[in-house]
Parts: C-alpha cells; structure tokens; sequence
C-alpha cells in the first residue's frame, strides 16, 4: 500500500536525504518474546435506576424521601372514599378501626403499627388561615420533644393539589401521646406526620404516629393517599 514519506529538512546531498529518511522509517523488529501491553480495564456502565411512574410508588414530597418505594410489595389504593369534605383514595393494606372518641372521623392502622387518625371538619370562619394553620404546627411542635426535653427540629412543606393546600409537618423524637387535659404517655423514638388539606368544603386535619421505622415503611403509601385527594 502506497504511503507519502514526511517532508525532512536535511543538510548535504540527495542521498544523505534519502538515507536519512530511510533510517526515520525503519521501524526494530518486534520482539517475539515480548509480552504484549497489558489493555486498559473498560469501565462497565451501571444499568440505570427506573423510576415508577406510578404515584402509588414515589415519595419526592417527603422531607428525606427517595422517590421509589424500596419494598417489595407497592403501595396499593383502594376506590377513593369519602371521609368529612373530601374524597381520598386509602391504602389496602391499612386496616379500619371504630374511632376511639367524637373528635375523630376515623381512624387506621399500618400493617407496621403505626397510626392514622382523620379528624374532624373545621370551617374558616373567625379564624384566619395563617393563624389556623400555625396553632395547628404548634400543637404538633409541642407533641414531639428533642433532647433537653425542647420540641424537637420539624420540617414543614406546603404543597397545591388542584383545589386543596395541603401542608405538612414531619418531626421525630420522644412523642407526647394521649387525649388533651389527660397525663401524657411518653414513647421514644417515635415520628409524627401530619397534615392540614384545606378545600373548597372545609379543613381537614390528619395524623400518622408511630415508631420511627414503622412511620418510615408507611409513607410511600401516606403520600400516595394524601396525593389523591379529590372533592366530594
């Protein structure tokens, strides 16, 4: 096969040139003994994480969620019922129990224990949104207690579903459980989540308490139920 030579710039004679330019050519011999050079690792590529486009499945509006259930069985919702001013779709494996007093409109327990109590209706009337809303995160700041027996570090997020606002207050610590005016029953390491969903009927509160683990496995399925509130 035909190749063009590099052009040398060389003192002296034609053949010097060529001489020259023959000894650039001239490639040793390879040695046959002579390991060959050892090839670079190729890097291996990771298969990529599939997100669900389920709702049931994804948890992105969690304080620390992760965005896929890591358990083996998904979340599953039932038809959506109707609970005070709102329709809301429930998980199936949440089982139903009779409400243990007149303030609660229901309530449920996770297959892990912990426990989600929807209260009652609260209509706006005299009370301003801003105040019913904060007196409401004050009330749940001062159930969870952080060391030194201070209410411990919550976070709050506030997010829009068609008609409703829904905010939400997560915080754990050594959880204050039982009825107001009543002797508090302290349980440690234990997280509240609660949420206020205010739409066009009303304002709802509702309540999931339990130990820490427990409270984590359920909230794919909190998420995806909070996330399918509708109007009645």
């Amino acid at each position: 096969m035909a190749r063009t030579l590099p052009i040398i710039a060389c003192a002296g004679s034609a053949l010097l040139l060529l001489a020259a330019c023959d000894k650039k050519e001239a490639a040793p011999p390879a040695d046959a003994g002579a390991a060959a050079p050892a090839e670079a690792p190729q890097a291996t590529n990771a298969p990529p994480v599939t997100v669900p486009d389920d709702p049931a499945l994804r948890d992105t509006d969690v304080p620390g969620g992760t965005g896929i259930d890591p358990s083996a069985d998904a979340p599953k919702l039932a038809e959506p019922v109707a609970i005070g001013s709102f329709k809301i779709a429930l998980p199936m494996n949440w089982t139903s129990r009779p409400p243990s007093s007149a303030m609660r409109a229901a309530e449920f327990v996770t297959p892990g224990g912990a426990e989600i109590v929807f209260f009652g209706d609260l209509q706006l009337k005299d009370m301003p949104r801003e105040q019913m809303i904060e007196s409401n995160i004050a009330r749940w700041r001062g159930q969870v207690l952080g060391p030194g027996g201070q209410p411990a570090e919550g976070v709050t997020a506030e997010r829009v579903l068609g008609p409703f606002t829904v905010t939400q207050y997560t915080a754990t610590g050594t959880y204050l459980s039982g009825m107001p005016g009543q002797t508090a029953t302290r349980l440690d390491e234990h997280t509240l989540v609660g949420v206020i969903i205010e739409g066009p009927g009303g304002v709802s509160f509702v309540r999931m308490t339990g130990q820490a683990g427990e409270v984590a496995a359920a909230l794919p399925s909190w998420t995806a139920m909070v996330n399918s509130v509708q109007e009645r």
